[in-house]
């Protein structure tokens, strides 16, 4: 056994009989345990694991909970994949923060995934239906206040396999836009997520003149696991585009409706 040299004269002390050999040096640097980034590691075996899962898909032609993807679908939402990989990789942080989201829902930030090999086929599941989405919508990984992913010039989502929110309150406890504070969702770990639109309160302040009034979060975009969604996964590349476009086609209404009740 090695021991420093106080610890040596500790051992000594009880054992004065006990030899002492010397030991050589390690060829290998010292180097402290702070100054390794552990969270890069395994946010890149995870990535190397969700391409393992992809594969399978793809070879399958179904994915986890999604059901059949129709191939020229399935095609076109894998071939997306490689741009996003290679963003995520450039920027560790991003690569971070996206994945964290993938797997979890918190009310201020996600958890990073724990290592529960289990969760990986969800998170692929969820991947899909994000990438599948982009193909209506064009996203991309992002670093958002309560998300992982941007659309439109300002449009923020959430794209994630989460069934419950931090803590194991139920996704639907979150019915109102400003408990999710994003513009899309996308999520595959819940068929029934609901989420109303705004009251009709207009906010306003000081004298007529110099009042102010406030644009709300308005209902977002909803991409989810339901019957809808995955029967549009097994048509056709066209029609499955339709579906996502008019999806976000009636976000952008909402939007411009509100935009009108400010102004007017």
């Amino acid at each position: 056994m090695s021991v420093a040299h106080g610890v040596q004269k500790s051992w000594q002390a009880i054992l004065p009989n006990a030899p002492v050999a010397n030991s050589s040096s390690s060829r290998y640097p010292y180097r402290a345990i702070g100054a390794l980034s552990i969270g890069e590691y395994v946010d890149e075996s995870l990535v190397r694991q969700l391409d393992a899962a992809l594969s399978k898909i793809k070879v399958s032609g179904k994915c986890f909970r999604l059901g059949p993807i129709a191939p020229d679908i399935l095609d076109a939402t894998l071939a997306t994949w490689d741009d996003w990989r290679a963003t995520l990789h450039a920027s560790p942080s991003l690569r971070r923060d996206f994945l964290a989201w993938l797997g979890s829902i918190g009310i201020i930030k996600a958890d990073p995934w724990d290592g529960d090999n289990k969760a990986v086929e969800r998170m692929a599941g969820a991947l899909v239906l994000m990438l599948a989405t982009h193909l209506g919508e064009p996203l991309k990984p992002a670093v958002v206040p309560r998300g992982n992913l941007t659309f439109d010039v300002h449009g923020l989502a959430l794209g994630s396999a989460a069934e419950a929110i931090h803590g194991g309150d139920p996704l639907t406890d979150w019915s109102r836009p400003d408990h999710w504070d994003v513009d899309a969702l996308i999520l595959s770990g819940s068929a029934e997520v609901e989420v109303t639109a705004p009251d009709d309160t207009v906010l306003t302040a000081g004298e007529p003149g110099l009042s102010l009034s406030v644009a709300r979060r308005v209902k977002p975009a909803i991409v989810r696991n339901d019957l809808n969604w995955r029967s549009a996964l097994k048509t056709d590349l066209d029609t499955w585009r339709k579906a996502v476009e008019e999806e976000f086609g009636r976000w952008r209404k909402r939007q411009d409706d509100d935009r009108a009740r400010v102004l007017a």
